[in-house]
């Protein structure tokens, strides 16, 4: 003779199913829970990896500063070099703690990368890859020269920007004529 079925609807099962689990875990409780806290400490471990893996690479990091060096020039560096001089024009109260501020800005910005470029120096050699990356710092090195000139001439006299400006005296108008661009 068969056993007598202890469960005729679906809701009965389910019940019963739900206070099985529930015993279990109450049985278990603290080897389910060091398992998932292992299991979720392991799975952080691989996220960081990851993370810190993709940011430490130093090819990656000199991408970045290219896309941060156009993005601070809108694509266009003369242009942008004139738009200090022109701000400068317009605010000549404001022109020295402005200019300081630019140049702040990208010899930060040159620090930061000449340790990049140190790092694929270490990585890579001076081959094809540390020539290509030197290129990226090469124009930000150029920008901080470029500031700087502009800067000098606030801190001396700001009027003579607009003179200077006028006559294509500055180093970043002289390097645009040479490169043919527009400004």
């Amino acid at each position: 003779m068969p056993r007598p079925t202890l469960y005729h609807t679906s809701e009965e099962k389910a019940a019963a199913r739900r206070a099985t689990s529930k015993k279990y875990y109450e049985k278990h409780q603290v080897q389910i829970n060091r398992r998932s806290r292992r299991k979720y400490k392991k799975k952080l471990q691989n996220i960081r990896k990851d993370n810190i893996s993709e940011r430490c690479d130093p090819l990656w990091l000199m991408e970045k500063a290219k896309e941060q060096f156009n993005k601070l020039t809108h694509g266009a560096l003369y242009t942008y070099l004139d738009e200090i001089a022109q701000y400068c024009i317009a605010n000549p109260e404001e022109a020295k703690e402005y200019c300081a501020s630019m140049e702040e800005q990208w010899n930060t910005f040159m620090m930061e990368v000449q340790g990049v470029l140190g790092d694929i120096l270490q990585a890579y050699g001076c081959g094809d890859i540390w020539k290509k990356a030197d290129m990226v710092g090469r124009d930000i090195r150029h920008v901080v020269s470029l500031v700087e000139e502009i800067h000098m001439q606030a801190m001396s006299s700001v009027d003579d920007i607009a003179d200077w400006r006028s006559s294509g005296i500055f180093a970043y108008q002289i390097c645009a004529e040479g490169a043919k661009v527009a400004i």
